[in-house]
Order: structure tokens, then sequence, then C-alpha cells
């Protein structure tokens, strides 16, 4: 099935790409994959399989739960694949996060801000 990418979404990502990874890579789980924010921040590279072509959303992580509580699987579309694979490591977060004193995760962008900034590079208001 061919792969239909609005012509503001790929504007997007490619603001996004010439912003810095993080943001790079929570729009393009959010907008090739549909993502929630949550899902896309705590994003595993044990939830990518390139050999089935497929993203899995286990029902649970450390900072969130699916809407339904069930796991769900999404295909790997071709961009998406293009965009992670290059980025591709055996284990860990696909967005950074790191541990706080506090004993916390804690991811290293903000969302709503970074969106904002992409946004604006990006002529998409």
């Amino acid at each position: 099935m061919p792969e239909v990418v609005e012509p503001g979404f790929a504007g997007f990502l490619e603001a996004a790409a010439n912003h810095s990874h993080d943001p790079y890579v929570f729009a393009a789980l959010a907008l090739l994959a549909g993502l929630r924010t949550s899902e896309a921040v705590n994003a595993s590279w044990s939830w990518i399989d390139f050999e089935r072509g497929a993203v899995t959303v286990p029902s649970a992580s450390r900072a969130f739960s699916t809407k339904n509580r069930r796991p769900r699987t999404i295909p790997l579309s071709a961009r998406l694949r293009a965009i992670l694979e290059p980025l591709h490591e055996a284990k860990g977060y696909l967005i950074a996060s790191e541990n706080t004193d506090a004993g916390k995760w804690q991811i290293r962008f903000e969302p709503k801000r970074s969106f904002k900034t992409v946004a604006k590079a990006a002529g998409v208001e």
C-alpha cells in the first residue's frame, strides 16, 4: 500500500530533522505511526521490529499505559523505517532520557515547546 504524506506533514518532518534528533524522532513516531505523546516520548527500541515491519506498543511502560490498556501493533511504514534504521540501537529509548537526582526518569526535551518551534520553522500554524 503506498504511503500518503500530506505536504504539511512532509514539511514538518523536514523542519524537525533540521531542528535536532529528539523532535525529529518524536514527530516521525507521532505522524507516521500515530503514537500518542506519552507513547512517543517513552518509545523503546525493543518496540521496533524491522524484520516484521512493525511497531508494537506495550500495554504499559514506566510512564504510561495505552488508552485501552492493551498492546497494539502498528505497521512500520517505509518512510518511518528509513528514518529509524540509521538511528537504531540495540537497546534503550528512541528519545534520550536521563535519570534525575531524585531517581525519576525525565526526557531531555519538551514536546510542546519543540512542536511550536518546529511548526514555526515549517510554516505550519
